[in-house]
């Protein structure tokens, strides 16, 4: 009896290695395309992004992208046919990238699905009644390692606050970026900074003061640069 069983699981293990084998020279084709990707419930920090669920699908993979400031990148992985993004910096662009994936165990019969990109960008949060406008970044021209900041003039601010974030090669890549943040008086609206050596990539956002600093601050949508 025991022989019987042990020559049974061999024949198995025969007949599913035969069956792989000629399961890899088996032609693969590709899931369908991925349709009607489209954004919902779009707000400053969220959104929903929806597609058409595809025939024989497993799952789905989507690549979550920052195209604004390069500064959030993140693969996720579901098997429904809508995701909800959340924590997403407002007023900034984000391309979200999807592609169908075949269930485990047909891997020998499809490949991936070509992949659909979307572009958005999040909604800004309005200003209350009462407060300082968000400053219009409406240049920043790099030249001989500084940059030129120019923004439209706010009536009745005192100050400015410009906030700079930046990466450099001589700061260790676990760190986000060096942040600093810098006053000048509201009789200007043009800004000249030095960059440190070795700057990669550096962020801008500008924000208008009362006289006592005792305002909330509204910052401008953000400013970034890539150097490299």
């Amino acid at each position: 009896m025991k022989r019987i069983n042990k020559l049974h699981i061999i024949g198995l293990f025969s007949v599913a290695a035969i069956l792989s084998v000629g399961c890899k020279n088996l032609p693969k084709t590709p899931l369908g395309e991925i349709q009607n990707l489209h954004v919902e419930n779009l707000s400053t920090d969220r959104a929903e992004i929806v597609w058409d669920s595809v025939k024989d699908a497993g799952e789905y993979q989507i690549f979550i992208e920052n195209i604004s400031s390069g500064n959030y990148e993140e693969y996720i992985y579901t098997e429904e046919s809508r995701y909800q993004l959340e924590n997403l910096d407002w007023a900034e662009t984000y391309q979200i990238t999807v592609k169908a994936q075949p269930w485990k165990f047909d891997f020998f019969r499809y490949t991936d699905s070509p992949q659909c990109s979307i572009t958005f960008k999040t909604k800004t949060p309005p200003v209350p009644a009462g407060e300082f406008p968000r400053p219009q970044i409406l240049k920043a021209v790099v030249k001989d390692g500084t940059v030129t900041l120019n923004w439209n003039s706010i009536e009745g601010a005192a100050f400015y606050d410009i906030h700079r974030e930046y990466w450099n090669v001589n700061i260790p890549s676990v760190w986000r970026g060096m942040e600093e943040t810098k006053c000048i008086n509201a009789s200007e609206t043009t800004f000249t900074d030095t960059l440190p050596d070795g700057t990669t990539k550096v962020l801008y956002k500008v924000c208008a003061r009362n006289s006592n600093f005792s305002n909330t601050c509204y910052w401008s949508e953000k400013v970034c640069l890539n150097l490299n």
